[in-house]
């Protein structure tokens, strides 16, 4: 049991603050709230005077697997991106590095990501990865103890074939065999996977009933080389496998027309708003006010370490918040309270899991933030524009989830950080040797 004493301010979600109150976890839920909590002994009480508590946010869209490219280029288009450093990348990790330190290779890209993720109070994500030492992710994210999603990103027409697809399909059908509860079925997108493959995901849905993540409508010409190919927008194509249901959800979404809007509303989709990810590459801007207006559930992501280069929410619902207001050239277009629910309860309904809000009964999945700072305001102001326009990732003190402390006084609780950060040092340095002897070749 945990007691959380004197909290300053308690955000129970976007649009209730409790002030001066306590909040009891026990067996990873919330069981109380209120003032002046009694408690028995052997109870842990932590101090919250002068703190926020919030929820933990949830990453609904990422690519770990792109720690090992942080800061490869930022002049690219996604398509130059993917071909001119992802496919490097990818060839190098499959054509040398031998199969028995796969699993290595993994474990620390993942246990790289999930200490960042952690330390800015994400405690739930979505990661579409490779197929590539998949042990190696569900362990470091067992030995964290964050809520992490994982899938296979299918792309049989992009740096695969026929047998890679038979052979990621095994793959999948393993892990949901092992890891059942944490994959997910993350085909990239409509104009990278063949028909087959899309039939064989809509097939392990309908027996499985599984979340379902692909990127849709990204770019400007993703969207129109689906149309000139296939005749149908891409999420018209999804709808026909029948993969469209409360449990899909469609990273980015910037280019969709208005029977695609529809279909996303008739099928309670989830959108995932990827704001820094498609700046940085120049994708766009996707018109969030219009997807609220039509009672469509957004969540926020960062997408990948590489065409994001942080896995940091605070930047994420900061950017996506200004750059709302800047392309509608309206200042009240979108709050602070609106971004926040994006980066909690979002996800959390996105993923289906009783996360991103703190009341009774909710999983005791929170962050600990001190607020007695200048740069805070000491807490005088709006909380919710506190968090979003001035709040940065080291601000947070403490993170727990599902009660358990995984982050006290800003250090990682159940990865060794240190051991993390000298093992994958080495995966980097080799990784960029691979990775020119492949350009040679």
């Amino acid at each position: 049991m945990i007691l959380l004493k004197n909290i300053e301010k308690l955000i129970c979600d976007s649009n209730t603050i409790l002030t001066d109150v306590d909040l009891l976890s026990e067996n990873g839920k919330i069981t109380q709230i209120g003032k002046e909590l009694k408690f028995q002994e052997g109870v842990e009480v932590i101090d919250c005077a002068g703190c926020a508590v919030f929820p933990g946010f949830v990453n609904a869209h990422t690519h770990l697997y792109q720690m090992l490219l942080v800061g490869q280029r930022d002049d690219l288009t996604l398509q130059d991106w993917c071909n001119e450093v992802l496919g490097t990348t990818v060839t190098a990790l499959y054509s040398k590095i031998p199969i028995k330190e796969r699993e290595r290779f993994s474990y620390y890209w993942t246990a790289a990501g999930i200490c960042e993720m952690l330390k800015c109070g994400i405690t739930a994500f979505v990661d579409m990865d490779l197929n590539f030492g998949q042990d190696g992710i569900y362990k470091a994210i067992n030995d964290s103890g964050v809520k992490g999603y994982v899938g296979i990103e299918l792309a049989d027409l992009f740096l695969s074939d026929e047998q890679g697809l038979k052979r990621d399909l095994a793959e999948i059908e393993r892990l949901l065999k092992t890891y059942p509860g944490n994959t997910v079925l993350t085909p990239s997108e409509v104009n990278l996977c063949s028909a087959k493959a899309l039939e064989e995901i809509a097939k392990l849905n309908k027996n499985h009933l599984l979340r379902v993540q692909i990127h849709v409508n990204e770019t400007a010409r993703e969207a129109s080389q689906c149309l000139y190919e296939r005749g149908k927008a891409e999420l018209s194509i999804l709808n026909g496998y029948g993969l469209l249901s409360r449990f899909f959800s469609a990273a980015h979404f910037i280019y969709y027309d208005e029977d695609e809007l529809e279909l996303a509303d008739d099928n309670g989709i989830s959108i995932v708003y990827n704001p820094k990810s498609n700046m940085k590459l120049g994708s766009g801007i996707c018109p969030i006010r219009k997807l609220l207006d039509a009672g469509i559930n957004i969540a926020l992501g960062t997408d990948g370490p590489a065409s994001n280069d942080r896995l940091d929410m605070f930047e994420e619902m900061r950017s996506g918040l200004l750059l709302q207001r800047a392309s509608e050239k309206e200042a009240d277009i979108l709050s602070s309270a609106q971004m926040f629910k994006m980066a909690t309860l979002g996800g959390a309904y996105l993923l289906g899991i009783n996360a991103g809000a703190l009341n009774v009964g909710k999983a005791a999945d929170f962050c600990v933030m001190p607020l007695e700072k200048p740069h805070l305001g000491y807490g005088s102001g709006d909380i919710f524009a506190t968090l979003v326009h001035c709040a940065i990732a080291s601000d947070i003190r403490d993170v727990f989830v599902n009660g358990k402390a995984v982050v006290i006084d800003g250090k990682v609780q159940c990865l060794n950080e240190d051991e993390i950060k000298k093992e994958f040092s080495e995966i980097v340095k080799r990784m960029r040797v691979e990775e020119q002897n492949v350009r040679k070749s």
